[in-house]
């Protein structure tokens, strides 16, 4: 390619400003929908209905760590079925969420933070495109069982929709992408 020329949306004659280093992890696995012997169904730890889970957006819903905190976290639903769970954030900045509350903005398989432009794979969290790129999203362990969907015991899950607590996305919190 000439000099001055464009990969993807950064032009090549420029220097970035941040140097981003790729993690190197195993990417996400997705649940697949099926039944399991060992499933946690307890009726506190049920999310929602199967055929309420999206594929085409997201599904916001709240949890509670072992120490309390709430965190948000999205769910939806791959073309094949399987469901899928992240944390609400962007790896570029920990305060931008995925979803606002509205459904997160699913296209061709990947959601997309709206601050950045930064596009996620569904089925596995990894970052393609944006400013985090090379970075996976903090996936949420989810088990299918009989047509509904439950949250592993890591988490407490509290209710549907966001946790309250605003968020701007302009507090410059972010996070280096090896683990810090």
């Amino acid at each position: 390619m000439a000099a001055g020329g464009f990969r993807g949306h950064v032009p090549t004659d420029k220097k970035r400003l941040v140097d981003i280093i790729p993690v190197e992890s195993k990417p996400n696995e997705p649940t697949s929908p099926v039944s399991f012997d060992d499933a946690v169904t307890d009726e506190t730890a049920r999310i929602a209905a199967l055929e309420d889970v999206p594929d085409d957006t997201t599904l916001l819903f709240t949890v509670s760590d072992a120490d309390g905190e709430p965190k948000e976290v999205v769910l939806s639903r791959l073309s094949d079925g399987a469901v899928v769970a992240f944390r609400n954030y962007c790896q570029h900045w920990t305060d931008a969420r995925l979803d606002g509350g509205e459904g997160a903005l699913v296209r061709n398989g990947e959601v997309v933070c709206q601050k950045h432009g930064a596009t996620f794979q569904l089925d596995s969290g990894y970052c393609d495109f944006g400013p985090c790129e090379g970075s996976i999203l903090e996936s949420v362990d989810v088990v299918v069982d009989e047509g509904a969907v439950y949250l592993d015991d890591a988490y407490s899950f509290e209710h549907l929709g966001g946790s309250g607590v605003a968020s701007d996305g302009d507090s410059a919190n972010r996070i280096d992408f090896t683990g810090s």
